[in-house]
């Protein structure tokens, strides 16, 4: 069940999907099936994304400055600032990049954000662009994606 909750009555709900077709489904189709409701996306005009990038540890150095900064740490400051002064995003949500645990694989970056942009194609071009400036400010800190094998 995918689209906005137009009407709930005992034993019917009512959904506009986004092609503003009307489906009418059960009530109890909303314990069995899983629904996505974006009313709230539309209200608040924030469309959450999710990104991760993952990091070869080996390219990830102290940058020999007094306070113990690696180049990680300086790339996160770096995003995390491009991602609060970006206006495509909504500062009502929390724009962030954050660090997750380490896997063989490397270690995953997360930026979650979220865009102002709705629709489909307005809301990948902003997350593209984003990703796109966080893949290419890898290099300016010397840090490398780590391989997929």
């Amino acid at each position: 069940i995918d689209g906005i909750i137009e009407d709930i009555s005992i034993n019917t709900v009512r959904i506009r999907n986004f092609d503003n077709t009307i489906t009418t489904t059960p009530t109890y189709n909303l314990i069995s099936n899983s629904v996505k409701n974006w009313e709230f996306m539309f209200e608040t005009k924030a469309r959450r994304f999710k990104y991760q990038i993952l990091i070869n540890p080996n390219s990830i150095k102290f940058t020999g400055n007094e306070k113990g900064d690696t180049t990680l740490g300086l790339y996160r400051k770096h995003i995390q600032s491009y991602l609060q002064k970006n206006e495509l995003l909504n500062k009502e949500f929390q724009n962030q990049i954050k660090i997750l645990n380490s896997t063989s694989s490397g270690i995953p970056i997360e930026i979650t954000g979220y865009s102002l942009a709705t629709s489909g194609s307005a809301h990948e071009e902003t997350k593209a662009s984003i990703v796109e400036f966080a893949l290419a400010s890898l290099y300016q800190f010397s840090l490398q994606p780590a391989s997929i094998d």
